[in-house]
């Protein structure tokens, strides 16, 4: 539909815009935006979000970790293709379970990759267990945040295309009922 398209558009977008508004470190949409294009884009989709936020890296700074950082928004592009995909003909609890275990579940893959990412390339701390433990001990601090905005912005905007879908249906049908001929 058209307006499921536009609306996966349009959070790529604000998720990118979000970037350049002050905000708290780590509370952001991306992760929600790529959850949302894997449940509800086409295929070759997967690769909005990650522009977008390309865009903003190129602003920003590229730094030695991106192809990690955008491995994981892959990861949640696929997570929300595999486990997300058709929630507006599921019912609404149903949706919001699903949308909250996928949001913990992506932002702790998210976590963990990138943390032992940093820990290994980054030379800040030692290559040892000791080092990982230390690398994520010091991250747990950033993850609630990223944990809460991840689950945040999912539920908004799963909760959103589950309204604008459910009301078009409804639309469509209502349609239908007026006028069975055409």
């Amino acid at each position: 539909m058209k307006h499921t398209r536009f609306f996966v558009y349009g959070t790529a977008v604000l998720s990118g815009v979000m970037r350049f508004v002050a905000h708290p470190p780590n509370m952001t949409s991306f992760l929600a935006c790529a959850l949302l294009t894997g449940a509800y884009g086409k295929r070759r989709d997967w690769l909005i979000p990650l522009l977008i936020f390309f865009v903003g890296d190129l602003w920003f700074g590229i730094h030695p970790l991106v192809p990690v950082v955008y491995g994981t928004l892959a990861i949640a592009v696929a997570l929300g293709r595999s486990f997300l995909r058709g929630g507006c003909q599921a019912r609404a609890s149903w949706l919001f379970g699903r949308t909250f275990l996928i949001a913990c579940v992506s932002s702790g893959i998210f976590f963990v990759i990138t943390n032992s990412a940093v820990w290994l390339f980054s030379g800040m701390y030692p290559v040892t267990s000791v080092g990982l433990i230390r690398c994520f001990v010091l991250a747990v601090p950033f993850w609630h945040r990223a944990l809460a905005s991840d689950i945040f912005f999912s539920i908004l905007f799963f909760g959103i295309m589950f309204l604008v879908e459910r009301r078009g249906r409804r639309n469509y049908f209502s349609s239908i009922a007026k006028d069975p001929v055409a």
